[in-house]
């Protein structure tokens, strides 16, 4: 960075500390120069990696800004910008102070961000200029458009005769296929391909054909189809008659029935459907048919020729008719998709909504077209430097819109730093668009991104003038033994002949940090079994015995231990075997919200609610509450006998208030919303659900957020419930209990003390799910110059042999990337399993990864055998720095499971992401120290946790020293007021911030609740002075909870500075 307009592009492997690196370069421009942190834009993929980054900055400047003694990390820190900057150990502390109170002071420039939310806010300022109206909204569900268009559809088939055909035709072809009859679903599945990026360019040129196009390409494909293959049977019979009347048989030809005259035989009988077998081939090549013995050599001699000839010509055809069958069977789902985009365009127009795909599309439409694009002045004259993080997963359109930003920086030529972090090797998002080759080009742009830019050229020679490659070669993740056995396996991948991409892994080999010695590898071979089922039993039983022996005898926690899957179908497999032996588990199938018992509870009843006459509902709600307060067998007996009875609904009702001792506010549920139901149901079965858990208080957050932003009403919550319950789930982040297993793409950007791969076996190779956009002859296909075909293996005997070749090439990059990805994840320990190899596997010709792991072992050993590298070792817990460590979560040391209800996952969505947290430091300097004390309070359960509230706060780096003494100082003489404390420490059930609506329908949020037996005290905190105003407000609050409870409801009015209690009465 002593070069002024620098490109410097960060090759960052595995655990190589590239958030080290990007906290490090940022400090670097700004400790010297504070103002420049307004002209800096980070950009990474997630809001959590964003979040991360602003965190470990604002961290090390308050470290650096005290005495405290600083860790090894943030020792090499200090020095490495001490003497980068020439600055004394107190220059830099105060240089670090200054520049930690600028950003906190202004902490909306604070710009880190992700790279949607900075592409929306460009295309939200420039909506007209893009073609959209300033009014227009942007939707990030996919399946909520997706009904949208699925409707708009079945309401266009009444006046669209040639759609209407085409979905009775697509229809009656499914159901002879014998596949689902459920179209809504399926279609309701499809319909989201059309907002992912990898259709998008295709799709562009597809929607300028009419519907009549595809009908009519089909019906062309299928007459050429039925008439080649009709004129093909016929030259096929005469050639065999000829044979037959020539005395010759099987028995004649190379490999007899194994052999020519045997492959023309089935062909006529079931034509272009037979491939040539190894036989076939071999006597093509050598252009000989006749078998050594033959008696008849001579005879066929006479007609070899005319065969050879005839089957060449056969091939030829045969490979026409492949490509014409797989544009046939793809062209009902392309035509699907260009009907679906055309609907969502008219979504897009009429309710001015378009899908977050879109963003990128559009502002690329503008980038293309200009030399300097327009748009782009404001961010340019804004920002000075661009940190670009995860490049790998960057997708084309994303670099492409990035790409002039760069160029305008790195023009200007002084003070202007440009870096681009990211690793070939673990680029795994390709479905998602990602492209590793634009990051492995660097500082080339790809040709196809070069053409398209109006200054393509101009651009790749600026670039070439001012970049810089550095490769970040240490790890300082993973212990030694680990590093090691990662460098030679896969410098032993590179030199496999079939790897097309063995440069991506030129810079693999890493060194190890001079603290990460010791470490363990194992790797043990499972039976070859053709059964799933035995595999994931096999490989679960030798799972169990490692997590036995890293928790009881190595002292490890549960948490500890990722098991990392290719699959989701893997990772519910192999954790329901381990549940059966009492292992811990955390999946995401365990994190569902619908399959916690207290939420089953919760909506069990609504559904009873919502149809009181059906006795089902009724069933399972009186079942689940007697599981949940574990009634004896005779109350179960009851639940049937009242639940199926002929007694009437308010009848049933009262002996069910009676028997569970439900709150009688429970009456009125069905005459209040949504949001209100809700909060009754919990409030009434206090006695069934006990203390709330957090799956409780998610599945309450999401109603509430549905309750606001989509209806009140009851019946639609229940819709979008089972619409969405597949995949509704408690965030995983923070979560410390089980063993956790998950897939190795979810395990990204994560680390774990010991990481086991259970089944190391996933192919290289495509599975034929999927679909490939393909070049086409325009002149032979109604114009269209791109079609969809499915992505199998018969197209390797087609037109398209070498897209299929190109896309294979690509799924063997993502599957070693994979594998990558999954053996770095690791620090102390590696465990991988996979089927021993019983196929004679060359190293020329490989399906699967576990095929790659047993040459790798026979590389080593020279026969397969159990790897062991390295020495088990006890758990050093000291080290280990949990993610949840880093997150704005507070956790209190109590269990989760005794917190009052919502106090946990209130806290945990408050600060989910970057943006919350900028919410303290909005307006003038009164207001945020009123922000800053009232989240203190809003963060508490009773007085007593005062300081953990503030360590809080200081640990996550949003008070620094001499705050949080003011703030201790200040709430200390709050809480020496005994009506406060008194009030505050009631033994009371506590709600944090709950938003709910008023008896003029605004939404209101108060402070806090307190919930007693007897009474409801509705509380708010107030920093500033008294106002009557402030009265009249917490009578707004209190009126809904009268008209909705039996209980007691009072108001009370806290203020800070001087204490003082306002008790408030209707």
């Amino acid at each position: 960075m002593n070069n002024p307009g620098s490109l410097i592009i960060y090759r960052a492997s595995a655990g190589s500390g590239k958030t080290f690196v990007l906290v490090r370069d940022y400090l670097k421009i700004t400790l010297g120069k504070p103002e420049q942190f307004r002209h800096i834009l980070a950009i990474t993929f997630t809001n959590k990696a964003a979040q991360e980054m602003k965190i470990r900055i604002i961290e090390a400047l308050r470290t650096f800004s005290s005495d405290h003694t600083l860790s090894t990390s943030d020792q090499h820190l200090f020095e490495y910008l001490r003497n980068s900057l020439g600055f004394s150990d107190e220059q830099l502390r105060t240089a670090a102070q200054k520049l930690l109170i600028t950003i906190l002071h202004e902490y909306s420039d604070f710009a880190v961000s992700t790279i949607d939310s900075f592409m929306q806010r460009i295309l939200k300022a420039f909506a007209a200029d893009t073609g959209l109206p300033i009014s227009f909204s942007m939707e990030l569900d996919s399946m909520r458009i997706a009904k949208s268009i699925l409707e708009r559809l079945y309401n266009a088939i009444d006046q669209n005769e040639e759609l209407s055909d085409f979905l009775i035709q697509w229809a009656q072809e499914r159901s002879s296929e014998g596949k689902t009859h459920n179209l809504d679903g399926e279609l309701l599945r499809f319909i989201p391909i059309i907002f992912e990026e990898n259709h998008a360019a295709p799709l562009e040129r597809i929607k300028t054909h009419e519907l009549i196009d595809f009908v009519r390409l089909r019906n062309t494909i299928r007459h050429q189809m039925s008439s080649i293959t009709l004129e093909w049977q016929n030259k096929l019979k005469q050639i065999v008659d000829e044979i037959v009347s020539l005395g010759l048989t099987d028995e004649d030809f190379y490999r007899k029935s194994k052999g020519v005259f045997s492959f023309i035989k089935k062909s006529f009988e079931n034509p272009f459907n037979i491939e040539p077998n190894q036989y076939v081939v071999a006597a093509l090549t050598d252009r000989s048919l006749v078998h050594p013995d033959s008696s008849k050599k001579d005879i066929l001699k006479t007609i070899e020729h005319k065969i050879l000839q005839l089957i060449d010509q056969y091939l030829t055809v045969q490979k026409k008719i492949t490509s014409y069958d797989l544009i046939n069977k793809a062209l009902p789902q392309l035509t699907l998709m260009r009907t679906f985009t055309e609907l969502y365009d008219q979504f897009r127009d009429e309710e001015l909504t378009i899908h977050i795909s879109e963003v990128n599309h559009r502002i690329n439409k503008i980038v293309r077209s200009e030399p300097v694009p327009y748009i782009y002045e404001f961010i340019s004259s804004k920002y000075n430097h661009f940190f670009l993080d995860e490049f790998q997963d960057t997708s084309a359109m994303q670099w492409q819109n990035l790409v002039p930003l760069i160029h305008e920086s790195l023009s200007y030529g002084t003070y202007r730093h440009n870096l681009i972090v990211g690793d070939v090797k673990q680029s795994i998002y390709r479905w998602r668009g990602g492209r590793a080759e634009i990051l492995a080009n660097l500082p080339y742009l790809t040709e196809k991104i070069k053409l398209e830019l109006e200054e393509g050229d101009a651009i790749e020679s600026k670039f070439l003038e001012t970049y810089n490659i550095v490769n970040l070669n240490t790890n300082y993740r993973s212990k030694e033994v680990i590093v090691n056995f990662n460098n030679r396996f896969f410098e032993f991948l590179k030199t496999s002949p079939w790897f097309k991409f063995n440069h991506y892994y030129d810079q693999c080999a890493q060194e190890t940090a001079h603290s990460q010695t010791g470490g363990y590898v194992k790797i043990e071979f499972l039976t070859q079994n053709d059964s799933n089922s035995e595999l994931y039993y096999e490989t679960a039983l030798k799972t169990k015995k490692i997590i036995q022996t890293c928790c009881e005898e190595l002292k490890y926690s549960p948490h500890d231990i990722a098991i990392l899957v290719r699959s989701q179908h893997e990772a519910i497999a192999i954790s329901d075997i381990l549940s059966e032996y009492q292992i811990p588990i955390t999946t995401e199938e365990s994190l569902l919200l619908r399959n916690a018992p207290k939420v089953r509870y919760l909506i069990a009843f609504l559904h009873w609610v919502h149809n009181p006459k059906n006795k089902n509902h009724l069933v399972t709600w009186l079942t689940l509450a007697a599981q949940l307060t574990h009634r004896h067998q005779d109350f179960f007996e009851n639940i049937f006998l009242i639940g199926y009875s002929s007694q009437s609904i308010p009848e049933v009702f009262d002996f069910v208030i009676n028997e569970l001792k439900l709150d009688t506010s429970i009456r009125k549920i069905n005459e209040q919303p949504l949001h209100e139901a809700l909060l009754t149901l919990i409030y009434a079965s206090h006695h069934i659900i006990g203390t709330t858990d957090q799956f409780v208080e998610c599945f309450v957050n999401m109603a509430l957020e549905y309750a606001q932003t989509q209806s009140l009403l009851l019946n639609e919550f229940l819709n979008y419930w089972e619409e969405n319950h597949e995949t509704l789930a408690l965030r995983n982040d923070g979560l410390r209990s089980g063993v956790r297993i998950m897939t190795v793409h979810k395990s990204k950007g994560l680390e774990f003390p010991v990481v086991i791969i259970p089944i190391a076996d996933w192919s290289l190779s495509s599975t034929g799910k999927n679909k490939l956009w393909v070049n086409t002859d325009p002149e032979r296909f109604f114009g269209m110059d791109t079609l969809l075909i499915p992505e199998v293996k018969k197209i390797q005997n087609s037109d398209f042999y070498e897209f299929y070749k190109n896309e294979n090439e690509l799924l063997q990059l993502d599957a070693i990337n994979l594998l990558y990805v999954a053996m770095t994840r690791s620090r102390d320990q590696l465990y991988v399993m996979c089927p021993t190899t019983t196929t004679n596997a060359s190293k020329e010709h490989v399906q699967n990864v576990g095929e790659i792991i047993n040459q790798f072992v026979i590389h080593e050993f020279g026969q397969i055998n159990t790897y062991e590298a390295g020495s088990l070792t006890y758990a050093n817990q000291t080290q280990y720095v949990k993610e949840q460590e880093k997150s704005f979560v507070y956790t209190h040391n109590e269990a989760v499971k005794d917190k009052p209800w919502r106090s946990w996952i209130q806290l945990q969505s408050r600060f989910d992401s970057s943006s919350e947290i900028d919410t303290i430091w909005d307006g003038d300097k009164n207001t945020r120290w009123g922000n800053l004390i009232h989240y203190v309070l809003v963060q508490m359960s009773r007085s007593e946790d005062l300081m953990m509230a503030i360590e809080h706060f200081k640990k996550i780096s949003l008070v620094n020293e001499e705050e949080a003494h003011h703030i201790h100082t200040v709430l200390t003489r709050f809480f020496e007021n005994k009506s406060i404390v008194t009030l505050f420490d009631a033994k009371a059930s506590i709600i944090r911030e709950s938003e709910f609506f008023d008896n003029e329908g605004r939404l209101r949020r108060f402070d806090r609740m307190q919930i007693e037996d007897d009474r409801i005290t509705i509380i708010d905190f107030k920093t500033g002075q008294k106002k009557d105003s402030h009265v009249t407000q917490m009578q707004s609050y209190m009126k809904p909870f009268v008209q909705i409870h039996h209980r007691k409801v009072q108001g009370a009015l806290l203020y800070i500075d001087p204490p003082e209690i306002v008790e408030v009465h209707l």
